[in-house]
């Protein structure tokens, strides 16, 4: 494995950026735009998230592997929606969101992080993150199903207590 230094993951990255912020643009001027919504949202979520790990990356955040882990989940859905589509400067995105997420898997797998283990799910290609508890590891480890404490019911992301929204 090639080791990669800060700055060409942080390149790697702004590249990623540059691909999807380009591509989601670029998916606006298309004749069947319908069409694209799914492609315009997964670009815009990987070019924001792409953003925030580069600067968790470039101030050594300490909690730049979990960052790091959810850079590589989106991109890989970026890189397959973007596959999904013809267009030049889909493929230009797909490309560039393969080499962020290469770029982005080896980094971590340099940081050395206690009890992670990155593995691809037969099948499908996702990429699953898994904390595991390890000898080293001293809080209950995050199997990623969100029941972790401080969450709050079975989603990280569920809400229980906002008001749903009302169809008029």
């Amino acid at each position: 494995m090639r080791s990669l230094a800060t700055a060409d993951v942080l390149t790697h990255l702004m590249n990623c950026v540059a691909a999807s912020e380009t591509c989601a643009d670029r998916c606006l001027d298309e004749k069947e735009i319908r069409k694209m919504t799914t492609c315009i949202r997964t670009d815009l979520d990987c070019a924001d998230m792409c953003t925030l790990t580069a600067r968790y990356l470039a101030r050594n955040s300490p909690h730049l592997s979990g960052v790091l882990e959810q850079c590589i989940a989106i991109c890989q859905a970026c890189e397959a929606e973007c596959r999904r589509h013809d267009m030049d400067h889909c493929r230009t995105c797909a490309d560039a969101c393969a080499a962020c997420k290469a770029a982005c898997m080896t980094y971590l797998a340099q940081l050395g992080v206690p009890g992670f283990h990155h593995t691809v799910e037969p099948g499908d290609g996702r990429v699953m993150a898994r904390m595991e508890l390890d000898a080293t590891a001293g809080d209950r480890a995050d199997t990623g199903t969100g029941d972790q404490p401080g969450n709050i019911g079975s989603s990280r992301f569920s809400t229980p207590n906002r008001p749903s929204k009302q169809r008029r």
